[in-house]
Order: C-alpha cells, then sequence, then structure tokens
C-alpha cells in the first residue's frame, strides 16, 4: 500500500466487510490476509480517504490511498466531547504521538513534544532529571496565581502530573488556545486546556509491540574559564601582589608549585543517558477493545548525583456490550525512584583551579582552600553533598494510581440521544527521607590532617546532626454526567450538550523530623533512627477542596457553510469567599466558510478557506484552601502566654492572626480570538492563522 507520492503507508487498516477479520500494513506498507474471492476489503488510515475494495482471483493488490482533507472530516477532541473539525469554530492544534517523527524523539516528559511544534505556547527545558517543564499557554494569564495549563486525560479532568503517564501510551495531545474551546472547562481553564489521548487498541490481530531508545546528552552553553595561568595573573593584578604566595592558601599554593589543577566543572558533570522501553499487547474486536502497556525509563543528569527512575502499567479496555450501551475502564500506575543517597552537585566555576578537591587517601575533602566555613560556604566543594561525600542519605518515592471508568447509554428511542458518565480518582503518595550526618560538618584545616575527619572530632558535631521524614498522600476524584444529543436535519445540523461535572482534592502531609544525637553517640541508623534524637518537631497539614460545574452548551451549522457555538457555565468552589463562591462563565464563537460561497470557485488554487471569531471568559482558581478565612494561632505557636492567678504554671491561649476575605472572589480571563483556516493547492498545504488577545482581573477584595 502507498500513498500518492509513492511511499509506503504504515499501520493502514485493512478490514472484511461484515467480518471482524482484519489486517494491519508493515513498514513496507504491505499486509496479508484471508479472503476468499469476491469479499469486499475496507482500507482506512488516519489522513487518508477510505475506501472499499472488492477482490478478484488474484492474490496481488496494489492499493493508492489519496490524502484526504482533514480539515473538513478530522474529529477533533474538545471539551466533554469530539466533533468534527469543519463544524469547529475555535483553535486547536494536535500533535500526533504516533504516526509522527515526533514520536521516534526519546523523552521522559510527553510535553517535550509541544516544545517548537504548537504555535502560542511556552514549554520550558527540564532542570533535572525527571523533572517536568513549565507549559504557558498564550502567555501569563494570572495576577498573582500559576499559570500551568489544565490537564484532560480522555475527556477527564486529570489532577495528577503528565509526568505520571508514560509517554509511550499517549496518541494525540491537543492543546485548546481560543474561549469557545476553553468554555467547557470555563472554571480552570484561563491558563489553557491540554486534552491527551491515550492509545487503544486496532481492529484486527493481537498486537504486540516492543519500543527501545538510548540518548546521550552532554552540558552545553557552558561558562568560558580562564586558564590555571591567567587565573594567577588576574588574581595578582586584583590583589595588587606579583606573586602567588602573598594571597594564595597553604594547598592552594603548594599546587600552584607543583602544577596540579582540577577542572570544577568537568569534575561535577558527566554524560547524561536516558533509557526507554516498553512492550504493549492490543487488539480489538467489532465490540471489544483492549491496550495492555509495560514501561521503564531510568535517566541520569548531566550532573552528578541527578537520576531518575520510572516504572510504569497502563490498562485500557472498552466493550459494547449492547447496541445501546458502552462501558470501559482504564488504569495507569507509576513507581518513581528520584535517587538516594545524596543531593545533586553544584556547579561552582568561581573555584580556584588550584583548589584541593580530594584528600590523600582518595576522599573527598569539604573545604576546598582548607578554611572552615567561617571563610564563606561558597568554598565548599560541590561533590560533598553527592553520594562521594557520604554524609547526607536521601530517599525520594513517588506512587500515583490512576483509574478511570465510563458509561455510554445511546437512546435507542431517540436517534443521536447520548447519555456518558465518566468517573476517576487519582491517588498520588510521595516518600522522602533524608538524613545530615555530623560528618556533614567536618572542620577546615590543612587537607594532610586526617584528624579533622575522625570520630573523635567528628562526634563533637552529632548535636548539629538532624533528618528527617516527609509522608504526603493526595487523593482526588472527578465525576461527569454528560447528555448530548446531535443531530442533522437537511443542511441544518446542531449538537447539544448538558454537563454536571464535579471533582474533590484532600491533602494530606505529614513532617517529622529530628536533631542532636549526642546522647546515642553515633547516627549509624540514619533517617530510621529519628526517634533516637534529643529534638522532635512534628508538622500534619490537611487540606480539602471541591467544585461543582454546570454547562450548557449548542454548535449549530448550516449547510457546512455558517456556524455558531455558544455556552455558559457556572462553577462553584470551595477556595472563594462565602459570598463570590459561584462564578458564571460565558463564551461564543462564530465561522464562515468562504470556500462554500459561488464566488470562490474561480478561486481554484484556494480549495477551502473559514473565518472565524470567538469570545469569552475563563475563571482560575490561584487560591489555596481556607485562603479566604480568619487562621487562628494557638498554643505554644501564637506566642501568647500567661501566668493566671500568681500560678507558675504558663497558659497559652489564642488570637486572630488575620483577617478573612467572604467577598474574595474568582479571577477571570477574558479572551478574544480570530483567524482563518485555509487550504491550498489541492488540499496539499494547509494553514491555521491565529490572533489572539486576553484581559485578566485579579480576585475581587471588595470589604
Amino acid at each position: 500500500m502507498k500513498d500518492e507520492l509513492g511511499e509506503p503507508v504504515i499501520g493502514a487498516n485493512i478490514k472484511i466487510n461484515d467480518s471482524a477479520l482484519g489486517s494491519i500494513t508493515d513498514v513496507d506498507g504491505r499486509f496479508s490476509i484471508e479472503a476468499a474471492p469476491g469479499s469486499v476489503l475496507v482500507v482506512s488510515y488516519v489522513g487518508y480517504v477510505s475506501q472499499e475494495m472488492k477482490l478478484g482471483e488474484s492474490s496481488d493488490l496494489d492499493v493508492i490511498v489519496r490524502e484526504d482533507f482533514r480539515l473538513l472530516d478530522e474529529v477533533v477532541v474538545v471539551g466533554y466531547g469530539t466533533m468534527q473539525r469543519k463544524n469547529f469554530t475555535g483553535s486547536i492544534q494536535t500533535v500526533n504521538m504516533t504516526n509522527s517523527p515526533v514520536a521516534l524523539a526519546p523523552r521522559t516528559n510527553a510535553f517535550d513534544a509541544l516544545r517548537g511544534t504548537i504555535t502560542g505556547i511556552t514549554v520550558s527545558r527540564e532542570t533535572t532529571a525527571g523533572s517536568s517543564p513549565d507549559i504557558v499557554v498564550h502567555g501569563q494569564k494570572s495576577v498573582t496565581g500559576g499559570s500551568a495549563p489544565l490537564i484532560v486525560l480522555d475527556g477527564v479532568v486529570y489532577t495528577g502530573s503528565i509526568s505520571d503517564i508514560s509517554p509511550s501510551v499517549i496518541e494525540s495531545i491537543s492543546v485548546l488556545k481560543d474561549a469557545t474551546s476553553l468554555a467547557a472547562y470555563g472554571s480552570q481553564a484561563a491558563n489553557g486546556v491540554i486534552m491527551v489521548t491515550t492509545k487503544k487498541g486496532a481492529l484486527g490481530k493481537p498486537v504486540i509491540t516492543f519500543d527501545a531508545s538510548v540518548a546521550f546528552s552532554e552540558a552545553a552553553m557552558m561558562p568560558k574559564l580562564l586558564s590555571p595561568e591567567n587565573y594567577i595573573l588576574k588574581t595578582n593584578a586584583a590583589k595588587g601582589i606579583d606573586d602567588p604566595s602573598g594571597w594564595a592558601p597553604a594547598v592552594i599554593y603548594e599546587n600552584i608549585q607543583a602544577g596540579k589543577t582540577t577542572d570544577w566543572i568537568d569534575l561535577a558533570t558527566q554524560t547524561g543517558v536516558l533509557q526507554n522501553y516498553s512492550v504493549s499487547v492490543s487488539g480489538a474486536s467489532e465490540k471489544f477493545n483492549y491496550y495492555i502497556n509495560v514501561g521503564h525509563t531510568d535517566q541520569k543528569g548531566i550532573v552528578l548525583g541527578d537520576q531518575y527512575k520510572r516504572e510504569t502499567v497502563s490498562l485500557r479496555l472498552q466493550n459494547d456490550i449492547t447496541s445501546w450501551l458502552q462501558i470501559g475502564a482504564q488504569a495507569n500506575f507509576r513507581y518513581s525512584d528520584y535517587g538516594d543517597g545524596s543531593d545533586i552537585a553544584r556547579l561552582q566555576p568561581y573555584l580556584s583551579p588550584y583548589a584541593q578537591a580530594f584528600r590523600p587517601d582518595g576522599q573527598i575533602e569539604r573545604w576546598t582552600d582548607g578554611f572552615a566555613q567561617t571563610r564563606g560556604g561558597h568554598l565548599e566543594n560541590p561533590l560533598w553533598n553527592t553520594s562521594k561525600g557520604g554524609t547526607l542519605d536521601q530517599q525520594e518515592r513517588r506512587e500515583v494510581f490512576f483509574m478511570k471508568g465510563h458509561a455510554l447509554v445511546k437512546a435507542p428511542w431517540i436517534s443521536g440521544l447520548t447519555f456518558r458518565m465518566n468517573a476517576s480518582y487519582t491517588s498520588n503518595y510521595w516518600k522522602k527521607d533524608a538524613f545530615i550526618h555530623e560528618g556533614n560538618y567536618a572542620p577546615g584545616g590543612d587537607y594532610r590532617d586526617d584528624s579533622r575527619y575522625s570520630q573523635e572530632t567528628l562526634s563533637r558535631y552529632l548535636s548539629s546532626a538532624n533528618g528527617w521524614n516527609e509522608r504526603n498522600s493526595y487523593v482526588s476524584y472527578v465525576w461527569d454526567n454528560i447528555l448530548n444529543y446531535t443531530t442533522q436535519l437537511g443542511k441544518h445540523y446542531v449538537d447539544i450538550s448538558a454537563v454536571y461535572t464535579r471533582d474533590e482534592n484532600k491533602a494530606d502531609e505529614r513532617t517529622m523530623s529530628a536533631e542532636d544525637f549526642t546522647a546515642i553517640g553515633n547516627t549509624l541508623l540514619g533517617a530510621d533512627g529519628l526517634p533516637l534524637g534529643s529534638v522532635y518537631k512534628v508538622s500534619v497539614g490537611k487540606t480539602r477542596k471541591a467544585n461543582i460545574g454546570y454547562l450548557g452548551r449548542i454548535v449549530y451549522a448550516y449547510d457546512d457553510r455558517y456556524h455558531l457555538t455558544a455556552s455558559v457555565r457556572r462553577d462553584g468552589s470551595t477556595v472563594f469567599g462565602v459570598d463570590r463562591k459561584w462564578g458564571v462563565f460565558p463564551a461564543i464563537g462564530a465561522a464562515w466558510t468562504v470556500s462554500k460561497e459561488d464566488f470562490m470557485k474561480q478561486l481554484e488554487f484556494i480549495n477551502y478557506l473559514k473565518l472565524k471569531a470567538s469570545w469569552g471568559k475563563n475563571g482560575n482558581q490561584s487560591l489555596g484552601s481556607y485562603q479566604t478565612l480568619s487562621p487562628i494561632k494557638l498554643g505554644q505557636v501564637g506566642n501568647h502566654s500567661v501566668v493566671l492567678d500568681n500560678s507558675e504554671t504558663v497558659s497559652w491561649g489564642q488570637y486572630i492572626s488575620g483577617i478573612g476575605n467572604t467577598a474574595l472572589g474568582w479571577e477571570s480571563t477574558t479572551a478574544v480570538n480570530a483567524g482563518l483556516d485555509i487550504g491550498l493547492l489541492g488540499n496539499r498545504i494547509l494553514f491555521e492563522i491565529d490572533v489572539y488577545k486576553s484581559q485578566t482581573t485579579d480576585q475581587i477584595f471588595d470589604r
């Protein structure tokens, strides 16, 4: 099978009509299928026109597929549903993560694929292994809050991080950018919405797929440093001294005399390695669809101590129970390991190239010029708090479980009427243990004096040894109820949706810390020995917030020529003041398919042209829980003590430490969007041009 340019088409579906038998083309565009003469083959592939072919006596077929004009027939994912692009009045851009060169790039985070491929958004670089980039859609919207866009996973608001999902299971990523597109999620959509669609099985026999990639990275844009010889000349000139013996500490002067130098940048960096492996099993019949994926990621950053590992398991099932009932289930599990044993090395290009990195026995020297911390912490060895230093223990783990289900009911007595219920549950458990041993406080001095690192010397710092345990749990759920009616009456197309949704987030954060291990005399147990410390601190924080939303939306089109979308969403949230918990977010958009008009037929080089414009208002929940209430400080934390009745007993009181604001309300963004979609030269070239403007109003602080 080939396209119009003679290139093989990979992954196209070939199915025997009215049968569950099917096949998929390989990397050369070839396929095989058992079919009797006279059978009808249905050939389909995303972006190409589906066609039917009747088999003759010959077993050899030359299939040429013609590119479809996706602007007209492509189904785009929008809020709480889908629609054909020809009826869409908004602005949306999609990155295909499967059948595109983007899929070949090794990455730990799927959002990397958006960098440089979608206009109007900014994607930052990750700073450490396993980190997630910051994303800004059409600029900063919030005056005081964050700018992170809302993530919608397979049609349901996702409360986790995109890094929790393996890039290997993602089919496509779409970015909604204009007011009418965002209106469906009005209460949380001011910063943009990113729709993530995961893979599912293709019709035919089970398919086993194995993906593997290994990538290497090196440090770039590093500072250019003076040579050791020029460093001496520069320092001599700065000190007004002709010889380094007048300014260099003993250890540095000794290294100058011996010509012994250290490249501190090279010492703290390494060749980064990223390994991704995944295996999936998928398939589908007429009524049942399944996709299973297991993935492993191992990343070593370019800075010493920067490491990350991730294990993922994904499952997606869908079954048409009857012609009017469909159910589906989805589960994702992620286990992340952010390394153990150290912090990330610091880049310190300002250290003297003649400073000392290691002691004579090969162990790490803490103070590179022999002086203690009183001379400035910037003289500390950049490797001191890494695993090579051996005085800092650290473990950080995350477990994320996401579960989603849906039920779709197609009313058999009213064509086009459907009801869909989505429900999702996300559990995020975060665990961190850290301990700073007494050896971390080793004093300065002559680097040849090993007594500075003896147990007798370091035992003096047992009172400074400390550690902590953090146990954080975040649980959330989302529940959507979507009633939709779609019909085509002659030239009139109508799509009406009514949505009721609610979600809730709970956080439970607990930290226990301890210090001063003088009494026990050692810190061999590390973070497991915190109960043996002399000073304890325990903090517990619990928060809860909930949202409720109602959405009404109508999409109308006449003769595929004139298009109108109107919606209104009303949202309530517990984070706002009692007088302003509810917000209303309307939106309206219109489009005109000019190429449908008779006067455009003379312009043969323009085969499609649609003008569009939209206006809408969206909200931003930039407040945390309980910020509209009046906080109270009590006990010793409040520091309000009193002695009653001449007693020697101290009693602790409480007081209001801040004034709440019941009128604190929604931060909203009003956006105007105008643009055009144009297809040129026989559908081979497609442009989408948008002009966007927004204005943000901060929360209301009326008294």
